[in-house]
């Protein structure tokens, strides 16, 4: 089994979303669980424009992050 953590918290290693988001993917991983953390304000995602380029290419025109995601 695959799971994926997601926290958004901006408060970095001090937020307690993310201790709490950890807490659980531990518990999920010591079970034989294959497992992820995604810091989403770690990553450089910018907002989009309305440009209409996704559309047309296929993709987004902006160089960020969010490709990877």
């Amino acid at each position: 089994m695959k799971i994926l953590g997601i926290n958004a918290s901006p408060r970095g290693s001090k937020s307690q979303t993310r201790k709490l988001v950890k807490a659980v993917l531990d518990g999920a991983s010591s079970q034989g669980a294959t497992v992820e953390l995604l810091d989403l304000c770690r990553l450089k995602i910018e907002y989009c424009n309305a440009c209409g380029i996704c559309y047309e290419a296929g993709k987004c025109a902006k160089k960020d992050d969010f490709q990877t995601l």
